[in-house]
């Protein structure tokens, strides 16, 4: 396990490395850390800012190596090799001064690498929470078995803007799902460093942002997805760095075009990383019209954010003629999915959250697991508020109100939360002030001695309530369980009762004999378990309505003759079908036509006798 983890941490090591120097070589192009111009002011927001611009760059070669056909370990390789030059060249070259009136002390050394530790830790699992299994880490692979950006057009979003899930190729090329976790997990860190340099910033120390970036780490959105592989982190990082470069920059001078390119290239990677990262950026686009009120500064931003993001919907229209495909449907004419299943998926995405009345939306706030950001909206209120944290909670108002009257799924908040939870500690430091103002003995606790010592003993109790909740005295073993930390186990061995795992990797042995086509129904999560192609999900062309018959509410595989001719048309000749999904279907049904390969509690496994062909 330790050497897993240190392989692991190796790994992200070197990524952020890699960003680094390019992130500081564009920062210096930019004018961003000469102090002749501007600089962020700190180290740690100046380190923020270099590894999310690196990562953005990184990215932006994975996609053009895809879209030339030569996604490989080489290719990746050498572009890297050749980026780490260049940049490196510069610096050694330029040797770009930095201004850094805050650097960065112990204690935020310290709290920076626990916050590293943890992002790799939590990753230390096998994949599998559901859209991780279901279609992220499968078009990861797709894309790297293909070495291209080809379509994967039994996939549920095979169309959706999808840097992240290129980031996600990065870590199965080199190494399994686990690194692909631990690289999607990593802006997690980089927001608690660019959140303990706006504290350093605004709050006079880095603690309370440290504060705001552990209440990330454990928001319902962000926590039922924590270690796995989700995009939602990696955007909220681009989002959070965008906004906060344009909020700092400089209105006018020689570095003020540089900031508006640097924060429209992190507005143009979180557009190509979901479908909200691009309603995020034109929010950011708004803003720049409405702040500075001139042409020149609007277009700077909008072209390095086009430039960067459109990549992904000009692909989509290309193939399918909708650039928001499916959400264009209605406009643009369906491909892939038919006007029942938009109608659908929009009726989920209704049920989500409270009724849409704007008296709900603190109701809202409560649904989606973040109810401590009522304080950003009491913040609002607050007076005498520097001039960049009262536009971060205008922007932080905006997104929420689109969030509130559009979608309310939780995940969704992600281009905030990092501004929300910054702004809602943001409000009780403001009260800290105050109340420490009156009562001058309250100031011992700001001691960094104190600050370690309550985080000790917070510490301790975190873990008394784990075993707790547990009903275990054995502490370590808690906190192995709770962590997935489990030693001694392969990931195989954790995921022998997931549904569908069985079955998926029983199949992979009958590959040869059968091809690499699996129909299932009902196991849509575990989509990446098998080593093929797997047709059948709620939407698009494999859609179950077309695979089933109901009758009063109850659902049943289609009749065996009408099964294998569906199978005939997808030319798959394995089929999965599940036993909780459809607890009426009878197994022995399906034997004549098909003949059953595996079956166990959730579900059994069937091959077409006859060769389709």
């Amino acid at each position: 396990m330790i050497l897993d983890l240190l392989t692991l941490a190796a790994g992200a090591s070197l990524l952020l490395a890699h960003a680094a120097i390019l992130g500081l070589a564009l920062l210096g192009l930019a004018g961003m850390t000469q102090p002749q111009t501007q600089s962020p002011g700190n180290a740690l927001l100046l380190l923020c800012f270099a590894f999310t611009t690196g990562l953005a760059v990184d990215i932006a070669a994975l996609f053009l190596l895809a879209a030339l056909g030569i996604l490989t370990a080489p290719a990746v390789m050498t572009l890297a090799a050749a980026l780490a030059l260049l940049g490196g060249g510069y610096l050694a070259a330029r040797r770009p001064k930095l201004s850094l009136a805050q650097p960065i002390d112990a204690l935020s050394t310290l709290m920076a690498g626990g916050f590293f530790l943890l992002a790799i830790v939590v990753c230390y699992h096998p994949p599998g929470v559901w859209d991780d299994t279901m279609y992220h880490l499968p078009l990861a692979r797709h894309y790297l078995e293909q070495g291209s950006l080809a379509l994967h057009e039994f996939v549920r979003f095979p169309l959706f803007p999808q840097n992240i899930n290129l980031l996600m190729s990065l870590g199965l090329m080199f190494g399994d799902a686990r690194l692909a976790q631990v690289f999607v997990t990593l802006p997690l860190f980089i927001i608690a460093l660019g959140l303990m340099g706006l504290s350093q910033m605004f709050c006079g120390r880095s603690l309370w942002g440290a504060v705001a970036a552990a209440l990330v780490f454990v928001i319902r959105p962000v926590r039922e997805t924590l270690g796995y592989a989700y995009v939602d982190n990696a955007l909220a990082l681009f989002c959070f760095a965008a906004t906060i470069v344009l909020v700092l920059a400089p209105s006018t001078g020689r570095g003020a075009r540089g900031w508006l390119l640097i924060a429209g290239l992190l507005a143009g990677t979180a557009a190509g990383s979901k479908l909200f990262g691009g309603v995020y950026a034109a929010l950011l686009g708004l803003w720049v019209l409405l702040r500075r009120r001139q042409l020149a500064p609007v277009v700077y931003f909008c072209a390095a954010t086009a430039i960067v993001g459109i990549g992904w919907y000009l692909r989509s229209f290309v193939i399918s003629g909708d650039p928001v495909h499916p959400a264009g449907g209605p406009v643009f004419g369906h491909y892939l999915w038919d006007a029942a299943d938009l109608a659908s998926q929009k009726g989920e995405q209704q049920s989500h959250g409270v009724s849409r009345h704007p008296l709900n939306m603190f109701s809202a706030l409560a649904t989606a697991g973040v109810i401590g950001w009522i304080l950003a909206f009491i913040g609002i209120a607050l007076r005498q508020v520097p001039p960049a944290i009262r536009q971060l909670q205008w922007l932080f108002l905006g997104y929420f109100c689109f969030w509130f009257f559009v979608t309310q799924v939780s995940r969704y908040l992600a281009p905030v939360f990092a501004i929300g939870m910054f702004l809602s500690v943001y409000t009780v430091y403001r009260f800290w002030q105050w109340l420490s103002s009156r009562y001058p003995a309250l100031k011992i606790l700001e001691n960094p001695k104190v600050v370690i010592g309550a985080g000790m003993i917070v510490s301790l109790a975190g873990t008394a309530l784990i075993a707790a909740h547990y009903h275990d005295r054995d502490l370590a073993g808690a906190l192995k369980r709770r962590l997935g930390l489990y030693a001694g186990q392969t990931p195989e061995a954790l995921l022998q009762n997931r549904p569908g795992y069985q079955l998926f990797t029983q199949a992979n042995g009958y590959t040869d004999t059968y091809g690499p086509r699996l129909m299932q129904l009902g196991f849509e999560n575990a989509v990446y378990f098998f080593n093929g192609t797997v047709i059948g999900d709620w939407y698009g062309p494999g859609r179950y309505k077309d695979s089933i018959t109901c009758e009063r509410g109850k659902c049943t595989p289609l009749p065996a003759d009408k099964m294998r001719e569906r199978m005939l048309n997808f030319n798959a000749r394995m089929i999965a079908v599940s036993s909780e999904r459809y607890p009426a279907f009878d197994r022995n049904s399906y034997l004549g036509p098909f003949t059953l390969l595996y079956q166990d509690a959730y579900g059994a496994l069937y091959a077409l006798e006859r060769d389709p062909q």
